[in-house]
């Protein structure tokens, strides 16, 4: 990582991703991966744009090495258990954001790297992978979905709570940030329908319909409600966009000349930076998680089809609702 490590991790640290990105497999069941995700202070509080910088040499020398030391796949299984474990103990959820920081970091570098086949291959494992995940005595993990499908179903759970604690605030935007992660390869495509494996995050989440509905209300609920970042919460928050920014506006739209999806993502980004202080950063991230699930469209007769969009079809307001039950007793 080299000395730019230090501004948020330590030397130790420094070590620890060195080992995580290199070519020595390790264990699953070593104590090296409580040591990784035990960071020192919360990665939330610094910028996301320098963290990502200084990431970037341990996420290249991962995906170069991952085909033999599975080490994304690892930290998958450890990071899957951290957020089981915060859902049932809040004390947990700054570890587990901690360990979703990390994974998005990882997966934003592999989407603008790497093809669709490789970031499928980033995230396959083995026959025989699961189980031994399984049996070395950790929880939250079975044998039979794949790897990121739990995960997948893990994070949109968290995702559905629409009561957040102040401990579980940061918890809750971080996994919509990963989401967002994982749904970003459709802001590089310009083709309004995806052929089939051409985003094959974004396809997993769509595997997961069942969850669609609890997700589409929990994300409208935080953009009504707003709720308030909680006091002296460790979040970097950028600075409001200056008056004279219009010209990202032309930049946005030169930018959006090859994707679809770009330019309404960038601009409602634009609309957030230009808020002012007191917003909501969860239902703002929410909101932009929503427009990338909604618009994704999965290629001609491919199933599942998109059930986060049925979900937002299915919506009433409450007056219709009225009228609808008042008929139907008549």
């Amino acid at each position: 990582m080299g000395a730019a490590g230090s501004h948020f991790a330590g030397s130790n640290h420094e070590q620890l991703l060195e080992r995580f990105g290199g070519s020595e497999s390790i264990a699953i069941s070593d104590t090296f991966w409580r040591d990784l995700l035990t960071f020192p202070q919360q990665l939330t509080r610094f910028n996301p744009a320098l963290l990502q910088q200084e990431l970037a040499p341990t996420c290249h020398s991962l995906v170069s090495n991952d085909q033999a030391t599975l080490h994304f796949q690892k930290l998958l299984v450890h990071v899957l258990r951290l957020l089981v474990a915060a859902r049932k103990h809040e004390a947990r959820a700054p570890e587990a954001t901690n360990a979703l920081v990390l994974t998005r970091a990882i997966l934003l570098y592999a989407t603008e790297h790497m093809g669709a086949g490789d970031l499928a291959a980033l995230v396959d494992s083995p026959p025989g992978f699961l189980a031994e995940a399984s049996d070395d005595g950790g929880e939250a993990l079975t044998g039979e979905a794949p790897l990121l499908y739990q995960f997948v179903s893990v994070l949109l759970d968290v995702v559905s709570s629409i009561n957040v604690s102040a401990s579980r605030y940061l918890l809750q935007l971080e996994a919509c940030n990963v989401l967002i992660s994982l749904a970003s390869t459709q802001l590089y495509t310009p083709h309004t329908a995806a052929y089939p494996g051409a985003h094959p995050f974004t396809e997993v989440i769509m595997q997961q319909a069942e969850q669609a509905p609890a997700v589409v209300q929990s994300l409208l609920h935080h953009y009504c409600t707003r709720p308030l970042l909680p006091a002296r919460a460790p979040l970097f928050v950028p600075a409001p966009a200056s008056a004279g920014s219009g010209s990202k506006v032309v930049r946005f739209v030169r930018s959006a000349a090859a994707s679809v999806l770009w330019l309404p993502y960038q601009a409602f980004t634009l609309l957030l930076r230009s808020s002012a202080a007191g917003s909501s950063p969860l239902a703002d991230t929410g909101q932009l998680l929503l427009l990338l699930l909604a618009c994704h469209s999965p290629a001609s007769g491919q199933l599942p089809s998109n059930g986060f969009r049925a979900a937002l079809h299915s919506l009433q307001d409450a007056d219709d609702r009225g009228d609808a039950e008042a008929g139907a007793g008549v």
